[in-house]
C-alpha cells in the first residue's frame, strides 16, 4: 500500500514530467519561429542588395556587338525612348522606370560643347549622375536602359567632326555601370 507522501511524490513527478514536455514543445516552437524569422530576414536582405551587372563575359561581348552593329547601321534611333526637349541642349526622357517600382523616374541629359551630363533621379529617392566629355543618348534595349556616350573629334580644317568611339553604360537602381568600354 502506498503512503500518502509517495502519492504526492508520484504526482509531482508526473507534473514535472508534463512541465518538461510542455517546456520542450514551447522551446521547439520558438526555435522554429526564430528560424523562420531569420529566413525571412535573409530574403529581405537579398531584396535590398545592390544590383550588379550579371552578364557573363560572353554575354557582355554579345551585347556590345549588337549595339555596335545598330550604331554602324544607323538603326539605334528606333531604341531611343520618348523624350521632351526643353532646351536646345537638354532633354528629359519620359516613362522610364529604372528602379522597377512602377513609377516613372526623372532622367535628364544636358549637352554642352563637347560634353554631356546625365542626371538620374529615381522615384525611390536615389540620385546619381554621369558627366562625360562625349554626347549621351539613352536607349531602351532588351528590357534595360542604357546610356550611349559618343566621342567625336572636331576637324577645324574641314569644319566638321567625326565619331572616334562609343561607351555603353547600363543604368541601374543605384548607379551607372560601364558595360562596353569601347564599341
Amino acid at each position: 500500500m502506498k503512503k500518502n507522501g509517495d502519492y504526492f511524490r508520484s504526482n509531482r513527478l508526473i507534473y514535472t514530467f508534463v512541465l518538461v514536455i510542455v517546456a520542450l514543445a514551447i522551446n521547439a516552437a520558438l526555435a522554429q519561429a526564430g528560424a523562420a524569422d531569420r529566413q525571412d530576414a535573409k530574403v529581405e536582405d537579398k531584396s535590398e542588395a545592390k544590383p550588379t551587372i550579371m552578364l557573363t563575359e560572353h554575354d557582355q561581348k554579345v551585347l556590345c556587338k549588337k549595339i555596335a552593329t545598330l550604331l554602324k547601321e544607323n538603326k539605334i534611333d528606333k531604341y531611343v525612348p520618348e523624350r521632351k526637349d526643353f532646351d536646345p541642349r537638354a532633354s528629359e526622357y519620359l516613362n522610364l522606370d529604372i528602379d522597377g517600382d512602377g513609377k516613372a523616374d526623372k532622367i535628364i541629359v544636358s549637352r554642352g560643347a563637347g560634353e554631356s551630363y546625365l542626371g538620374v533621379h529615381l522615384s525611390t529617392g536615389v540620385e546619381y549622375d554621369v558627366e562625360v566629355s562625349g554626347f549621351i543618348t539613352l536607349i531602351r534595349f532588351e528590357g534595360n536602359i542604357y546610356a550611349i556616350v559618343t566621342y567625336r573629334e572636331w576637324n577645324a580644317a574641314k569644319d566638321n567632326d567625326k565619331v572616334i568611339g562609343y561607351q555603353l553604360y547600363k543604368l541601374t537602381k543605384d548607379r551607372a555601370i560601364i558595360v562596353c568600354d569601347k564599341l
